[in-house]
């Protein structure tokens, strides 16, 4: 996670959220990201590394967009908006400091924002990545081969859409076209949740082929879609971990279907940088060190303190 010291909102419609109708009450904001943390840290049981925003960065307390993760290897991002590439080194240098295997892309690739894995509790975690808005799709081959993970699909530039490769074995990453200006990233309308591989999404923001490919991955009955309201308020955008979900709010019928699925609703007012088009899983960027070092905590906080 990033302090929002910097924070503001410094640009206007740089994504359809940014209408710029008043100021950043940045007390506010700061109270909303202390409770966020404090959420995680102190009722989740959640481990939060710190890194510190560099100067001139408003945007980059949304650290979900820094990079995607996996183990000990950081695929760094490379920002379409221009006002954010300057993080873009700022986020390499602390990923290498803390020992991590790190790249940035060579084309405009917006880390969690547009791609989030799921089924991670199983032996076959899948990879989704969006595009049409941010991230390039020419971008989606050289995540994949980072990661080792295995894509059937591949950009056709001419009819500016996914086509069939040949067919492969073990297919395990996916794209999502985003087609709504609001849902400009695709954690904003997705949210793979932890437990019993369901996931929470808003079916308006993605093609008719995309709404399938959800559905056949996850299986009908594990798909909750959100009402438009639910969407606008971004429960979509919500930090899952395990059967615990952390969201801005969630309206009485969004409470009820969560609960009669088992999971523990944690509601965080964002309306701050909600003015920014980001909530709570847009401040969070996971890391998951999923190698035999049992330390790997204790191991990257030596040497954040270090720094």
């Amino acid at each position: 996670m990033v302090p929002p010291w910097k924070f503001d909102v410094g640009f206007h419609l740089q994504n359809a959220h940014m209408k710029m109708n008043r100021e950043v009450q940045h007390s506010l904001a700061q109270k909303q990201w202390c409770s966020l943390v404090n959420i995680l840290t102190q009722k989740l049981n959640v481990n939060v590394l710190l890194c510190p925003p560099a100067v001139g960065c408003l945007d980059m307390v949304f650290a979900a967009n820094g990079g995607l993760a996996r183990g000990n290897k950081v695929y760094v991002s490379r920002f379409k908006a221009a006002a954010r590439t300057p993080e873009t080194p700022a986020f390499l240098d602390y990923f290498k400091s803390l020992g991590f295997e790190s790249r940035v892309s060579s084309l405009h690739f917006e880390g969690q924002g547009d791609a989030l894995f799921s089924h991670t509790n199983t032996k076959n975690p899948l990879l989704w990545i969006g595009h049409g808005t941010r991230t390039d799709p020419h971008s989606h081959d050289e995540v994949c081969e980072f990661f080792g993970m295995e894509n059937n699909l591949t950009w056709d530039p001419v009819k500016k859409e996914f086509i069939n490769k040949e067919a492969r074995k073990g297919v395990n990453a996916f794209p999502l076209k985003l087609v709504s200006d609001e849902f400009y990233h695709l954690d904003t309308c997705l949210c793979p949740l932890d437990a019993g591989n369901q996931v929470l999404y808003y079916p308006p923001a993605f093609t008719e082929k995309g709404n399938a490919r959800i559905q056949q991955q996850f299986g009908a009955d594990n798909c909750i879609a959100v009402s438009k309201e639910d969407a606008l308020a971004f429960a979509c955008n919500a930090i899952s971990i395990g059967d615990n979900i952390v969201m801005n709010k969630a309206t009485d019928a969004l409470k009820v279907t969560l609960k009669k699925r088992g999971y523990n609703l944690y509601e965080n007012p964002m309306s701050e940088f909600l003015l920014s088009g980001g909530s709570t899983k847009c401040c969070v960027m996971h890391l998951d060190w999923s190698g035999d070092d049992k330390n790997w905590y204790k191991s990257l906080s030596s040497k954040h303190q270090k720094q």
